[in-house]
């Protein structure tokens, strides 16, 4: 399940070239503390990448923060609350999916997924948005050689961030400009209806 929606999100967001390189940065609390959270109105409108039939549509849906919604090449629909976070002058966005009632089974069932926070480095938001996510096999090698560098859980072979805000917040501006830590994703375009 965990796998799946990896793959969803990473196909969603950084097609192409995230799938080459399989990253996704999961954490269990998010990256932003409240006062880091910020508004960019060049977020919102609907989404795609070239050469899929994917698309994110995303609104405001409150004084700081969005609602995406991510409709894959079989119009099945993921929602989420997004917040961009503004860390020492750099942009990430924290996603957090809103509901798990369309998971299979009942609510007892259904309350046995956790809900993770994904987080992605903002490279720009105009003209178009593009997005970097922090490299799986580069935080697998770094976290061999510094494993206490920050705080995570490895469960099935998936990587959990665990550390506060700031701890990840520190960890990811630290590395941003680290060779292989950070997969940059293809530029988003507008949607034709």
């Amino acid at each position: 399940m965990i796998r799946r929606f990896k793959l969803f999100l990473i196909a969603a967001l950084l097609l192409p070239t995230a799938l080459l390189s399989g990253c996704l940065c999961l954490s269990l609390h998010p990256l932003y503390s409240g006062k880091d959270v910020v508004f960019d109105p060049a977020l919102l409108g609907n989404w795609t990448v070239a050469n899929t039939q994917v698309y994110w549509s995303i609104t405001r849906a409150g004084q700081n923060h969005y609602r995406m919604v991510y409709v894959d090449e079989d119009h099945k629909q993921g929602e989420f609350v997004a917040r961009l976070v503004s860390v020492q002058g750099t942009m990430f966005l924290d996603l957090f999916p809103t509901e798990t009632k369309s998971l299979p089974g009942n609510s007892f069932y259904a309350g046995h997924f956790l809900p993770v926070h994904s987080l992605f480095q903002v490279i720009r938001t105009k003209p178009t948005p593009q997005l970097a996510v922090l490299s799986e096999e580069w935080l697998r090698k770094f976290r061999a050689r510094h494993p206490s560098a920050i705080r995570y859980e490895e469960v099935n072979g998936n990587i959990y961030l665990t550390g506060s805000p700031r701890e990840m917040q520190r960890f990811l501006v630290a590395h941003l400009k680290t060779k292989g830590a950070f997969a940059l994703g293809t530029p988003w375009r507008r949607k034709l209806q």
